[in-house]
């Protein structure tokens, strides 16, 4: 029965399970690897506690349990503020709206805002809101690197 081309028979005879180690590890080498496979799963069956049905069920319920929550990443975190790429500020509108077409240029969207300082109108041109500081810093970077001289403005939630 040695000679069985699957190794198949001596498992289901009880050849190999009844007999001792030293017989068995012999004729695991000289098996093929389908039958050490069924071998495998035969020990893991051996290991299963005495009672399958008390297995099944709590494999089950594992199924349904919610994973505890986890905490968010620092990245993502809610930051208490928005910021802005303030690309320029101008006393004249006309010159804010050049600001705004050359960022443009670049792919970025503007936004002109008015606001008195020192009784004087100012336009600001910033890029933004960003959700996150990392995000600012990335364009204020981007626009160094095309020439622009801007700056990172924060602003309460």
């Amino acid at each position: 029965r040695v000679a069985d081309p699957g190794g198949v028979g001596l498992l289901q005879t009880g050849v190999l399970l009844g007999g001792g180690g030293v017989a068995l590890l012999q004729l695991l080498k000289v098996l093929p690897a389908p039958v050490e496979e069924l071998h495998h799963r035969l020990v893991q069956q051996q290991r299963q506690s005495a009672d399958p049905l008390g297995d099944l069920v709590v494999a089950r319920s594992r199924a349904y349990e919610m994973p505890a929550p986890q905490p968010a990443p620092q990245a993502q975190r809610a930051d208490p503020f928005t910021y802005y790429v303030q690309a320029g500020a101008f006393r004249m509108q006309t010159d804010a709206e050049a600001q705004r077409a050359r960022l443009l240029l670049l792919g970025m969207q503007a936004n002109i805002t008015q606001r008195d300082q020192a009784g004087r109108p100012i336009w600001r041109v910033r890029v933004g809101p960003f959700q996150n500081q990392d995000a600012a810093d990335r364009t204020k970077a981007r626009l160094a690197e095309n020439g622009f001289d801007a700056a990172l403005v924060r602003v309460q939630r």
